[in-house]
């Protein structure tokens, strides 16, 4: 699934020549033991001064820091860019975790979002630490709770890379 997500991104960077200055990647670390490759998005922003974050070290950790601690953490706006790539159903508060991504994009950044949808099934973490399992929203929660205060420059369905299991993707413009 993260092999169609780095596509997407890499097509809509090109095709609305996106060049962020600073990035923030929330739920950063890889997990080259089940996919034996990197899955990093961070190749995709060459001249972006890039900052991944995870609850756990790992490969592309740059800091450790929960996505409920942002505000804490940085300042209000300090990121022209946020990835939140197969993350949101992780979190258990989704509100809040949304609440802090607004908190540290500026206005006029970009938020990109992949997360399952309806049919892709229930995965739990492979080891110690990784996290549960909690959502799929429908189109319209997307669009109207994670994307509220956004204007959306691209909302598509994807597949998995089996061509199984169905996930969004969304990158929008905060207002």
């Amino acid at each position: 699934m993260i092999e169609n997500t780095l596509e997407w991104i890499k097509r809509v960077n090109q095709t609305i020549d996106i060049s962020p200055g600073v990035v923030l990647d929330v739920g950063s670390r890889e997990n080259t033991e089940a996919r034996g490759t990197s899955t990093s998005p961070r190749p995709l922003f060459p001249e972006s001064t890039y900052v991944g974050i995870d609850v756990i070290a790992g490969l592309n950790v740059d800091r450790i820091i929960s996505v409920y601690d942002l505000s804490k953490n940085f300042q209000r706006g300090s990121f022209d860019a946020v990835l939140c790539l197969h993350v949101l159903e992780h979190v258990l508060n989704i509100w809040d975790a949304v609440d802090q991504i607004n908190w540290v994009l500026r206005k006029g950044g970009l938020l990109y979002v992949a997360i399952p949808g309806f049919g892709f099934p229930k995965h739990e973490g492979r080891k110690a630490g990784d996290a549960n399992d909690y959502w799929r929203p429908t189109d319209e929660a997307v669009k109207e709770m994670i994307f509220n205060g956004f204007d959306i420059l691209s909302f598509e369905h994807a597949k998995s890379r089996f061509g199984k299991h169905p996930f969004i993707h969304c990158l929008g413009v905060k207002i």
